[in-house]
């Protein structure tokens, strides 16, 4: 999740075995754009956005939340009310879904991946005072209760969902934190709803 600033775009990363993908949401222009990396050609176009009234402040991609096979988006517009774009399979997304307010009290929302085996994507969210919460996803494009997950996490500036960095088949997290040098931190997820200890990280190694 990154925080969508007047005439900055919002930069979602995917890594994909040959290229590097780019959802880029430009706030100023309420406009999402999709770039292709694969060199020599650098492919880019607009997706079609449903719109609704009101700017973004966060967007996350958030996994399959409801259950049909297709990556899906969420986001938090300046009211902080929380909408589910369900992705449409032909490069681009469904109207929007509200799935309630109040979500302007988290500094960060990141689509974790399944994190306890039961096969649906669930929600982290850091409050802000620091604590981290799981909201545990339905597979039919909403969430349980949310599970809190301890307190701290508003030393990292970026949470990012990796997928399964470890080769153990459970979804993991990379902390980047909020200090000069900009340390990353590994935490792997156990498969039943939370994370291990922390180890350093280094990319490229």
């Amino acid at each position: 999740m990154y925080r969508a600033l007047p005439g900055q775009p919002v930069q979602l990363w995917k890594r994909a075995s040959v290229h590097l993908q780019n959802l880029a949401y430009d706030a100023g222009r309420d406009s999402l754009w999709f770039i292709n990396e694969n060199q020599p050609n650098r492919v880019v176009y607009r997706i079609p956005w449903p719109r609704f009234a009101g700017p973004l402040a966060t967007l996350t991609g958030a996994g399959d939340l409801t259950g049909d096979g297709r990556p899906d988006l969420l986001a938090v517009d300046t009211a902080g009310k929380l909408w589910q774009y369900a992705g449409n399979g032909k490069g681009g997304y469904q109207p929007a879904t509200g799935l309630g307010a109040g979500w302007g009290a988290y500094t960060q929302l990141v689509g974790a991946g399944d994190l306890t085996g039961d096969g649906k994507a669930d929600l982290l969210a850091v409050d802000g005072s620091g604590q981290l919460w799981r909201y545990p996803g339905t597979g039919a494009g909403g969430f349980g209760t949310r599970v809190p997950m301890g307190a701290g996490w508003g030393a990292y500036t970026h949470l990012i969902a990796t997928g399964d960095l470890t080769g153990d088949g459970h979804p993991d997290l990379l902390a980047r934190e909020a200090t000069a040098d900009h340390a990353y931190w590994l935490y792997a997820g156990t498969g039943t709803g939370g994370y291990g200890n922390r180890a350093a990280w280094t990319f490229g190694t």
